[in-house]
């Protein structure tokens, strides 16, 4: 009779603990990879919109004729009408340019408005910015400032009524 050659029971029993420790430790390994991955993401998000912000926060403070607003809410005019509206009052910032709607998910901790460096009235503009946005857990603070020329100035007064 041929002896045919064959693992034990006790061998395939080994066999398989072995290989399941093996995938218990991939399967872990690629948990924290994607937790990793994810935080990373996120990071990178939110950095890319505060630059996103501040890059049409700035365009906008360059072209706009007027600018009004208050702590929550600032609204940019050109030729009378307005252009873009920036809501600072939600967990982020939202961006309204006509119909279209642009979320920022930075989170708005500060906002200071100035004009002639008071803080404006109703009817009074905008012509320095204060905001310090959270960003993956670190304060970025930024500054917008708008210079009126004399003949804007001379308009706003005479609208005012002075």
């Amino acid at each position: 009779m041929q002896k045919i050659k064959a693992f034990i029971l006790m061998e395939l029993m080994v066999a398989m603990f072995i290989a399941s420790i093996g995938l218990v430790a991939g399967w872990k390994a690629h948990g924290i990879i994607v937790r990793q991955f994810l935080s990373y993401k996120t990071s990178t998000e939110q950095w890319n919109d505060a630059l996103v912000l501040d890059a049409l926060l700035q365009q906008d403070f360059e072209q706009a004729h007027k600018i009004f607003g208050d702590a929550g809410q600032i609204r940019f005019f050109r030729n009378e009408r307005p252009f873009s509206t920036y809501d600072f009052s939600n967990p982020f910032v939202v961006r309204q340019q006509g119909h279209k709607l642009d979320t920022f998910h930075v989170k708005p901790t500060e906002i200071h408005s100035f004009w002639q460096g008071a803080t404006p009235t109703a009817s009074q503009p905008v012509e320095t910015l204060q905001l310090t946005l959270e960003v993956d857990q670190k304060e970025l603070e930024h500054r917008y400032t708008h210079w009126y020329d004399a003949a804007q100035l001379m308009n706003m007064e005479e609208q005012d009524g002075h």
